[in-house]
């Protein structure tokens, strides 16, 4: 992957309402998960998982998530028991009150790496922006309140 896409998602109440890869079969098994490398683990990986939602929520997100590398994991299992895994790698670069923007990478190793090299400065900036933003409509709604 030369360009990195960033994989965007609604929030509501605090939750994801899609994800990059999701198994909707009664058989499947989804989770969203922060990844550290750890030799011991399954995969190399020490994963951290995220709370799941119910019904239209996928995820419960919040903002320590930010910079932090994570995993979507989609399995499906046939059968016969046989498991069909599907996996998505990215870094969580920006979460507002209305979306949550993920870098994608191909691999974990990738995704941990990437986390190294500092924050992503755009998105630390858009980020600004959008809570300056609610700031002042806050503020807006505070100074109606005082008639």
């Amino acid at each position: 992957m030369t360009e990195t896409e960033i994989y965007t998602a609604p929030v509501r109440d605090g939750a994801m309402i899609s994800a990059p890869v999701y198994e909707g079969h009664k058989r499947g098994k989804n989770w969203m998960a922060t990844i550290a490398p750890d030799p011991a683990a399954p995969g190399g990986l020490a994963r951290t998982f995220v709370p799941r939602g119910r019904g239209e929520y996928y995820y419960i997100v919040s903002t320590d998530l930010v910079g932090q590398p994570v995993e979507f994991g989609a399995d499906y299992f046939s059968a016969g028991g046989k498991r069909h895994p599907k996996r998505w790698y990215g870094v969580v670069r920006a979460l507002t009150g209305e979306e949550i923007r993920i870098e994608q990478y191909e691999t974990a190793a990738q995704a941990i790496a990437a986390t190294r090299t500092g924050p992503d400065r755009q998105a630390l900036e858009e980020e600004r922006s959008a809570l300056l933003a609610r700031l002042a409509e806050i503020n807006a709604l505070l100074e109606e309140t005082q008639v």
